[in-house]
């Protein structure tokens, strides 16, 4: 992921954090990190972060069906949806190009996911709340 959707990221991230543990309500202290965590990672994200470069390229690839560069497990997962969504609008909005429709999506559509593992979560959440606090 390139630098520019960080903070955007970690600022939704921790409102997500907020968000499950307000929904634990008075239980949330019994429930574990590691719960927590992957209830945060699966909420779904505000946005896809990823340039449009990128998403053009990768998605691009698989409609072509040709196979990611990336190895990362989650960030295919993030191209597949990026696609299926793309073939979506697509159904929507005939006329338009592929990317048009691609520009739409990642300025309309939520991601299902943050598309990063719970301990990378974890550890992105104790460095924003360090940074809060300081």
């Amino acid at each position: 992921m390139r630098m520019i959707f960080r903070e955007e990221r970690d600022r939704d991230l921790l409102r997500a954090y907020e968000r499950v543990i307000k929904s634990y309500g008075k239980d949330a202290p019994y429930i574990s990190r590691k719960e927590i965590m992957k209830c945060v990672v699966e909420s779904g994200a505000e946005r896809y972060y990823v340039t449009y470069e990128e998403a053009f390229r990768n998605v691009r690839r698989i409609m072509n069906g040709k196979s990611l560069k990336c190895k990362n497990r989650r960030k295919r997962f993030m191209y597949m949806s990026l696609y299926d969504a793309v073939k979506r609008y697509s159904e929507l909005y005939p006329d338009l190009s592929f990317g048009r429709i691609l520009m739409r999506v990642l300025s309309e559509e939520k991601a299902p996911c943050f598309f990063i593992s719970q301990e990378r979560a974890s550890l992105l959440l104790n460095s924003i709340q360090k940074k809060v606090v300081a």
